[in-house]
């Protein structure tokens, strides 16, 4: 999966994750969200690019406090409660359980978030028909945005 992210052209990410954004920015109910967690792409993994995410989020909503973090090693979980969580996703099975990069941030960060709403953002090849294996740590999302569709949980 990584190796078929990393041979998609800057054009290609460009362009899906433009239609990810779109699909994500007409399908969220912002006028309830009051903090927002979305995740700063890496442009070196090929991730769907959230600045123009975040950009509408600050232009449009002002008053929803935005916090974009770097990701790294040994990264300490923010103590603040979250509205909305927007999540990178390598991959993602029917179950909405997700494939990240291995690091466990999201996992950790996630387990404390019971109320917040869950979104991970993944190109459409990132899906996994045979189901993903999930350990008893994962936290499935609510919902997945792909440039092609929006699914969410069975009981969303």
């Amino acid at each position: 999966m990584v190796s078929a992210r990393l041979n998609m052209s800057a054009q290609e990410v460009q362009a899906r994750s433009r239609a990810i954004a779109n699909q994500l920015i007409r399908n969220v109910d912002w006028a309830n969200i009051g903090r927002m967690h979305i995740y700063s792409s890496v442009t070196k993994w090929n991730e769907v690019q959230t600045d123009p995410i975040a950009e509408y989020v600050r232009r449009q909503w002002p008053t929803i406090k935005v916090i974009r973090p770097l990701i790294k090693a040994g990264q300490l979980l923010p103590n603040q409660k979250f509205d909305l969580i927007i999540v990178p996703c390598l991959g993602f099975d029917e179950e909405l359980y997700r494939l990240g990069l291995g690091g466990g941030f999201y996992d950790r960060f996630l387990v404390n978030q019971p109320k917040a709403l869950k979104i991970g953002l993944c190109f459409a090849n990132g899906f996994i028909k045979d189901g993903l294996p999930d350990e008893p740590h994962d936290i499935p999302l609510d919902v997945i945005v792909t440039e092609e569709d929006i699914i969410k949980a069975h009981d969303s």
